[in-house]
């Protein structure tokens, strides 16, 4: 989407589109700290991204409140607060009456946000808009069954298995959240082993300096145009 934004204002340019990066090995299993470590369990969904309208916090919690999964699940927001959206946020949840399953525990760094991704059961991600996601690496890395909308813009996660795609309605999600509380254990596992051996052999740092690499040679003349260039 960001390329076919640029594609408008220069139509006769190459843009090349090469993904952000991702160091796997850092979000390995690690045990629950921070914010979130004294709850009896770490039985809970995760949406972790900036608390905006943007990234569809409102459709997921009113999708949450008209879901079993919330019977059997804590969902847990993280991420910075914009304009006082998450206080916004906090009263929706009472006024649907679904507050008791939602926990919100404000910016996580470092060891801490890794430990929320490492110990959650799945990850959620209820963007309008997106351009390519960190958030959606990191729960990869994390082996992590995802829920994630289409415009998102990151539809090889589906293709691979690892997630559940759909529109970035309630309407939507709750059908996402529902499928996702109907799968087993093993499943999850198995959804979750598929997002990290994705990630992991297409978004490393080793691949995309190697991208780098190949778009540098062929600005110099030593290459031929680099397929991800159009």
């Amino acid at each position: 989407s960001e390329a076919e934004s640029i594609k408008k204002y220069f139509p006769d340019k190459p843009v090349a589109i090469i993904p952000n990066g991702i160091d796997v090995d850092d979000y390995a299993s690690k045990e629950l700290s921070g914010p979130y470590e004294h709850e009896d369990s770490n039985n809970y969904a995760l949406y972790l991204a900036r608390i905006t309208q943007q990234k569809g916090l409102e459709i997921l919690i009113k999708a949450w409140s008209k879901s079993s999964i919330k019977d059997n699940l804590t969902l847990v927001v993280a991420g910075p607060d914009y304009a006082g959206f998450e206080r916004d946020m906090i009263k929706y949840a009472n006024t649907l009456g679904c507050s008791d399953s939602i926990k919100f525990i404000g910016v996580l760094h470092g060891e801490h946000k890794k430990s929320i991704l490492s110990n959650a059961k799945m990850f959620i991600l209820p963007s309008h808009s997106e351009g390519f996601s960190m958030s959606l690496l990191e729960a990869s890395a994390s082996s992590l069954p995802i829920l994630y909308t289409t415009k998102c813009n990151f539809p090889e996660l589906s293709l691979h298995g690892g997630a559940i795609e759909v529109d970035d309605t309630v309407e939507g999600i709750l059908v996402g959240l529902n499928e996702l509380s109907n799968i087993d254990s093993k499943q999850m596992n198995i959804m979750g082993a598929a997002n990290f051996n994705f990630v992991a052999s297409k978004f490393t740092w080793n691949n995309i300096s190697l991208q780098y690499l190949e778009l540098c040679e062929w600005l110099i003349g030593k290459c031929d145009k680099p397929r991800f260039v159009e």
